[in-house]
C-alpha cells in the first residue's frame, strides 16, 4: 500500500498533468481563432534551450536519459517570443524523451546556419514509421509506441509547437 505522502504526490503530478494538457488546448484554440499574442523582442536562443530543458528536466530523469547539450559561447540572437520558443523546443525535447527507451540519449543543438539560429534535437528513440510522418504534426497524432509503458499525452505538443512556429 502506498502512504498518504506517496498518494499525494501521486495526485499532485496527475493535476499538473491535466493542468498542462488544457493550458495546451487552450494554446491551440487561441492560435486557430487568431487570438494568440506574440510578444515579440531580441532573445537569446541559449537562454531559450536552457529554459526549456529546465522544463524537461523531471522527465528526462525519470527516464534516466543522458543529455547533451551543445550550445554556442555567445549570444544567439533572434527576434522573437521567448516564452512561445521554449515552448516550441520543450514539446520537441519531451516528445523524444517519450518515445526514447529509458537511458536512451537526447542531444540538443543550437546554433548559427547561414545568419539563422538553427535548434536539432535527436534521440536514440523508435523512430517515426514513415506512413505516420504525414500525421505527425496534426492534433490528436501519437506515434505507435513500440517500447513498454504508457502514451502520455494526447497528441497535442507537436501540432502546438507547429503552430507556434507558423
Amino acid at each position: 500500500t502506498l502512504s498518504r505522502d506517496e498518494v499525494y504526490g501521486i495526485m499532485e503530478r496527475q493535476v499538473e498533468h491535466l493542468v498542462r494538457l488544457v493550458d495546451d488546448l487552450m494554446e491551440v484554440s487561441r492560435i486557430n481563432r487568431g487570438v494568440l499574442e506574440l510578444r515579440k523582442e531580441r532573445v537569446d536562443v541559449v537562454g531559450v534551450v536552457r529554459t526549456a530543458l529546465e522544463g524537461s528536466a523531471p522527465l528526462l530523469t525519470a527516464a534516466d536519459h543522458r543529455l547533451k547539450v551543445t550550445l554556442p559561447e555567445a549570444p544567439l540572437w533572434v527576434d522573437g517570443d521567448a516564452v512561445r520558443l521554449a515552448q516550441i523546443v520543450g514539446n520537441l525535447v519531451n516528445n523524444a524523451a517519450k518515445y526514447t527507451d529509458g537511458g536512451g540519449e537526447i542531444a540538443i543543438d543550437a546554433r548559427a546556419v547561414d545568419g539563422d539560429a538553427v535548434v536539432s534535437i535527436r534521440d536514440t528513440g523508435v523512430g517515426i514509421d514513415a506512413k505516420a510522418l504525414p500525421q505527425l504534426f496534426e492534433m490528436f497524432s501519437r506515434g505507435e509506441r513500440r517500447r513498454e509503458g504508457r502514451q502520455d499525452g494526447l497528441g497535442i505538443g507537436l501540432a502546438l509547437s507547429r503552430k507556434l512556429a507558423q
